[in-house]
């Protein structure tokens, strides 16, 4: 009698769904002719018994094994009840299988020729070894650069080409090929037909005077601003932002004896440039502002006629992280550096900055 022997992966379905076929859960074997039965031995990786008896058929239901490695083996049972010679002990690993659940997609819309980057994914039951892929237009696009979070959230990246356009489904596949759809949960499209994204936020920021002025005038710790932002994908600029941006400052001196404060609120227009980081949901911002500013000095801030108001330029360069905390929301720490052209002089400032904000 001959046995094939191997190593057999069996899976346990969790039986949280029914709308997946459940794999195989039961041992079997080549039908050896003449037996009345088989005589099935199993242990477990302790060299305990956990099964020794005989069965009609050539399976056995191993549904009530815990998830485990384990070790079986089969002898012929004829019809006076004689067992012949056992197989050899023949390794066999029964785990769980878990069923995926895709809820949402935070980005529907992807760009062709763009990359397309935290996009964050939620769901269950997500694993080291679930496999993601697009489903649609007679094809199937595996996902490759996909960081699992949690079981619950992963966060993808995704080049498409310019023939993928049209609609997909996403579907989250786990071991044992069990898989969940999110119908029609992406579509991808060229940069001219690209809907517009927008960013708008808020900065608390600290303000600190250089050159001539920390004589005169202390840090400012306030200080303020919002921003809305336009991705530049329509125009065929990946990682390109255009920006408008409205920031307010106000310095006191630093002297007692002569008090005085010195205002300014500007409003730039900015080029701003993403570089994405490969292994975070996180995007390096850079960016040039310009633009006027309204300054007002007052000497004393009890004498009205001492008030002295302008309008001037300003530019600034500055640069961020951009850290996407999951959906739509963020954070950025910032650094910039601006100069006001200030009554015929150069106002100098650092700003070290946090913003949050959203994505719409």
């Amino acid at each position: 009698m001959m046995w094939r022997a191997k190593k057999i992966l069996l899976l346990l379905i969790m039986l949280s769904s029914y709308a997946y076929a459940e794999p195989a859960r039961k041992l079997s074997w080549e039908s050896v002719e003449g037996a009345a039965g088989y005589y099935i031995e199993i242990k477990d990786s302790d060299e305990n018994s956990v099964a020794a008896e005989t069965v009609a058929g050539n399976s056995y239901d191993i549904l009530r094994l815990q998830p485990g490695k384990y070790q079986f083996r089969i002898a012929t049972v004829n019809m006076l009840g004689q067992r012949g010679q056992s197989t050899d002990w023949i390794e066999f690993t029964v785990e769980k299988l878990f069923v995926p659940e895709l809820k949402s997609v935070s980005k529907r819309q992807l760009v062709a020729s763009a990359v397309n980057r935290n996009i964050v994914i939620h769901g269950k039951n997500f694993k080291t070894t679930s496999r993601f892929i697009l489903r649609g237009e007679g094809r199937e696009i595996e996902l490759i650069d996909v960081d699992i979070k949690s079981e619950k959230e992963a966060v993808i990246a995704f080049k498409p080409e310019k023939s993928y356009q049209g609609r997909y489904d996403h579907i989250v596949i786990n071991r044992g090929d069990v898989e969940s759809v999110l119908k029609e949960a992406i579509v991808i499209v060229v940069p001219e037909e690209a809907e517009s994204v927008f960013y708008l936020g808020g900065i608390y920021c600290i303000n600190m005077p250089s050159g001539d002025f920390p004589e005169y005038i202390a840090t400012s710790f306030i200080g303020g601003g919002v921003f809305f932002q336009v991705e530049a994908l329509s125009l065929g600029f990946d990682n390109i932002m255009f920006e408008a941006e409205v920031d307010v400052a106000r310095y006191v001196n630093t002297a007692d004896t002569k008090p005085c404060s010195l205002t300014y609120i500007t409003f730039g227009l900015s080029i701003d440039y993403l570089y994405p980081v490969q292994f975070a949901p996180v995007e390096i911002v850079l960016k040039f502002l310009a633009g006027p500013s309204y300054t007002s000095l007052v000497m004393d801030e009890n004498r009205k006629e001492k008030e002295q108001d302008s309008i001037d330029l300003f530019c600034m360069l500055g640069a961020g992280v951009r850290y996407y905390t999951g959906g739509h929301f963020f954070i950025e720490p910032s650094f910039n550096f601006k100069t006001v052209f200030y009554a015929g002089t150069f106002f100098y400032d650092a700003r070290v900055s946090l913003g949050c904000g959203t994505v719409f």
